[in-house]
C-alpha cells in the first residue's frame, strides 16, 4: 500500500470530519498563516493525522496529503464538483443565485459548460445566444487565479465577456477599500469584477 493509499472507509471519515471542522472555521476566508497552524493541529489531532499516519506515516506526508487532496478540493466540494463533493454537509450558495445577485434574474446557465479550475461556466441573457458571458466565481483570495484565466482565455482568442464573481459571507462582507480595488482592478483589464455576499 503506497503513502497516498487509504482505505476507502478511513479516506470517507477524515475527509467529512476535515470537512466539518473547515465549514465551522470559515475556512475559504482564513489567512495563509491560519491555515497552516490548522493543518498543524490536525496533523496532531488522533482523529485525523492519528488515523493517517497509520498508513502515510511521516507527520510532513499527512499535512501535504490534507492539502493538496481533500482541502485543495474544498471549494469544488462546496459546489457540488469533484471527488469530495459527497462529503459537504451544506453546499455553498447555489450558482444561480450568485448568478441572479450579480447580473440579475434574466441571465441563466447555459448547461453543460461548467469548467473547474477556477469554477466557470456560460451564462446567457434569456436564452439569446447573442448576449453570452463566462461566469467565474470564488472568494477575494483566489481573485488572482480568476483573472488569470479571464486573461489567459481570452489570449486564446476567448472574445466572450467575462464577468468575475468575488463571493463574501455576510459574516465578514469585502470592505468598501476592497471592493474599490476590485473595480479599479476591472476597469485596467477591461474585465467586468462584481462583489456578492451569501
Amino acid at each position: 500500500m503506497t503513502a497516498y493509499d487509504l482505505p476507502a472507509d478511513l479516506e470517507a471519515t477524515v475527509v467529512g470530519l476535515l470537512y466539518q471542522r473547515a465549514a465551522e472555521l470559515d475556512w475559504l476566508h482564513l489567512t495563509d498563516i491560519e491555515r497552516t497552524n490548522y493543518y498543524a493541529s490536525w496533523t496532531e489531532d488522533p482523529q485525523i493525522g492519528g488515523k493517517l499516519l497509520l498508513f502515510i506515516k511521516k507527520p510532513d506526508a499527512v499535512r501535504v496529503w490534507m492539502k493538496n487532496g481533500p482541502m485543495k478540493e474544498y471549494s469544488r466540494a462546496l459546489n457540488g464538483v469533484g471527488k469530495y463533493a459527497q462529503f459537504v454537509d451544506q453546499r455553498r450558495t447555489d450558482v444561480q443565485t450568485l448568478i441572479t445577485k450579480a447580473l440579475g434574474p434574466e441571465w441563466l446557465v447555459v448547461p453543460d459548460t461548467q469548467k473547474i479550475k477556477p469554477l466557470r461556466l456560460t451564462v446567457r441573457r434569456n436564452d439569446n445566444e447573442d448576449d453570452e458571458r463566462r461566469f467565474c466565481w470564488g472568494p477575494s483570495r483566489d481573485l488572482k487565479h480568476l483573472v488569470w484565466r479571464a486573461i489567459s482565455d481570452q489570449v486564446e482568442g476567448d472574445t466572450t465577456p467575462w464577468v468575475i464573481c468575488v463571493v463574501s459571507p455576510f459574516t465578514r462582507p469585502a470592505a468598501n477599500s476592497e471592493r474599490a480595488q476590485h473595480q479599479r482592478l476591472a476597469t485596467r483589464l477591461g474585465l467586468e469584477i462584481i462583489d456578492v455576499t451569501h
